[in-house]
């Protein structure tokens, strides 16, 4: 439902790149890659504007037919973000194994941010490492000037949270965008 109504979605907002999530139970389903060849097909969408969102879980066992059907989404087109990095079973060699574009620091790090201790380390490392791999990385959990801040420090060039938005309906993406385009054509950023 959630994959066909962002597909639906899409038709409207063309110029945004969409994120969906994926569950271990979707990516399993042995028919899931035709349901979505199906849905692409259909409703006229293109994959490439679209990132699935992974967790680490679907990674666990590292299985043959995990590794199929995330190569056989890439061949379709899809970005694929690997979601809330760092807290499940976090492991380097998913990076490798797998063809994932972007990975997402989990929120947890930012608030252990605040209480001090390692955790300006670790994101610090988290960010170094996708660089190095050539990943995009976002951090989830932006809600202050003083994490922005610090993250555009480090070169983590996006985030997520509600310091950069609340989350929107649908009406209200269709204003912003409006009033982005209306920017736009005046010169603006």
């Amino acid at each position: 439902f959630a994959l066909r109504r962002a597909f639906e979605d899409s038709v409207r907002w063309k110029d945004l790149k969409i994120a969906v999530n994926v569950s271990a139970i979707q990516l399993r389903n042995k028919d899931f890659i035709d349901e979505v060849k199906m849905l692409v097909s259909r409703l006229k969408v293109r994959p490439s504007q679209f990132e699935l969102e992974l967790t680490e879980g679907i990674l666990l066992g590292d299985d043959p037919e995990t590794q199929d059907r995330l190569a056989e989404l890439r061949r379709m087109g899809f970005s694929l973000a690997l979601d809330d990095f760092g807290t499940g079973y976090s492991s380097l060699s998913y990076l490798q194994r797998y063809p994932i574009d972007t990975i997402k620091i989990d929120r947890s790090f930012l608030q252990d941010l605040k209480s001090g201790g390692e955790a300006a380390l670790v994101i610090r490392s988290i960010v170094s490492l996708a660089h190095g791999l050539g990943r995009t990385i976002v951090a989830e959990g932006v809600e202050t000037e003083d994490d922005l801040a610090f993250l555009k420090s480090i070169g983590c060039e996006l985030g997520q949270g509600f310091l950069l938005s609340e989350p929107l309906t649908e009406k209200q993406v269709i204003e912003v965008l409006k009033a982005m385009r209306v920017d736009e054509q005046r010169g603006g950023r």
